[in-house]
């Protein structure tokens, strides 16, 4: 079973990847669902992006609990 690292729900559709570089320089994507994409998207840039920044800090404390998915390059991540 996947969760939604923001709302930390089940996972049912996604509605947007992100890519994002770790400390030690390796690429990662996760997906976030549909209905938080939507609340997302109703905040300014800098608010959305430290939702993502905390959604990244729930990745890393619970990594089994979400779809972590591991690339080798920058475009990798961002094409994925």
């Amino acid at each position: 079973m996947t969760l939604c690292p923001l709302c930390r729900l089940r996972l049912g559709q996604a509605g947007r990847v992100v890519s994002f570089r770790d400390s030690a320089d390796h690429w990662f994507t996760f997906e976030v669902c549909l209905h938080c994409t939507a609340r997302l998207e109703r905040l300014p840039i800098r608010l959305q992006l430290r939702q993502l920044d905390a959604a990244i800090s729930n990745l890393w404390r619970h990594p089994k609990r979400y779809d972590l998915t591991p690339h080798d390059t920058e475009t990798e991540a961002i094409l994925a």
